[in-house]
């Protein structure tokens, strides 16, 4: 299992845990609604920006939500990074 991925919304903090190559899933303090665009930037070894949009926000046990996202576009070197850190062939 891979390290969870930090990452900034404007002035929000969220952590990327997982991406199967087509969904995100991100842990935050805030829920999105639905089809919300979310311009974030990730630390992977470098700053990379991720231009997605929710799919939806499963609040859980701990008070934080699960926010599920897809990408609206995904720069090459934003691909490479997540397929790197996430082992996708």
């Amino acid at each position: 299992m891979s390290e969870p991925v930090p990452c900034r919304l404007r002035d929000q903090r969220l952590e990327l845990v997982a991406f199967d190559g087509k969904l995100f899933k991100l842990r935050s303090l805030a829920a999105f609604a639905p089809g919300q665009p979310l311009t974030l930037e990730a630390q992977f070894n470098r700053s990379v920006t991720l231009e997605l949009k929710s799919v939806g926000s499963v609040k859980r046990p701990d008070g934080s939500f699960e926010v599920r996202a897809r990408a609206m576009t995904l720069h090459k070197d934003a691909r490479a990074a997540l397929f790197d850190h996430f082992a996708l062939a």
